[in-house]
């Protein structure tokens, strides 16, 4: 499962680094671009790592090391993620001080629980994770229901997200209603309704089942 989730981020990355190009390298930095970027690559590097480290765990004891590991990279990457939908959302409404207090309020409520419920799993795990010889890899009898936890902090800050974008393409003047969709477009609302369904349907699987 690390080598197909590494695959499957390179060859992404593959087909976007022409918009990565145009839309990041060629334009003037911010923090931001910085942000994603490292996000980005980090996030890259750190699934290659993991990806080695899993081919060289073969004691009880190196898995949850391992799981440790996965853990802390999880909750990095959910909090930086999160935080660039913040400052891009930010950027969309010219810096309106009430925006900027909405945003951050649910940053640090939303990703308060993702980080909670993410700790309460961790811990789960850790203490039923094992190395199965029989299938070389590391698995865990434990029914994780806190998941659910960490995951639905990351949709809730998205919902709340998109009802901002709603309410604010709602308080504009527009001429038609079409002219609503098109800014809803604009602004990712397709982004965001793929992302969560998507983050919906992956809660049901055991992240620490490799």
């Amino acid at each position: 499962a690390v080598a197909v989730a590494l695959t499957i981020s390179l060859w992404d990355h593959a087909l976007t680094i022409g918009d990565e190009i145009e839309l990041v390298w060629r334009q003037p930095w911010t923090f931001l671009q910085l942000l994603v970027m490292i996000n980005r690559y980090c996030g890259e590097a750190s699934l290659i790592f993991i990806a080695y480290t899993f081919l060289r765990t073969h004691i009880t004891t190196r898995c949850r090391a391992f799981g440790i590991l996965v853990g802390a990279y999880c909750i990095i990457n959910s909090a930086s993620s999160q935080f660039a939908l913040l400052l891009r959302i930010y950027g969309l409404w010219d810096g309106r001080k009430v925006v900027k207090y909405a945003l951050v309020i649910g940053f640090v409520i939303c990703f308060g629980i993702t980080l909670t419920f993410a700790v309460a799993t961790l811990g789960q795990t850790l203490d039923s994770l094992r190395y199965l010889q029989i299938i070389n890899s590391c698995t865990t009898s434990a029914k994780l229901k806190s998941i659910v936890g960490v995951w639905g902090g990351m949709v809730l800050y998205d919902v709340y997200v998109f009802l901002l974008i709603l309410t604010n393409e709602f308080t504009r003047p527009h001429r038609r209603n079409i002219d609503i969709i098109k800014a809803l477009s604009r602004d990712g609302a397709l982004t965001f309704l793929v992302r969560d369904i998507h983050i919906l349907y992956c809660h049901k699987c055991n992240p620490f089942e490799w």
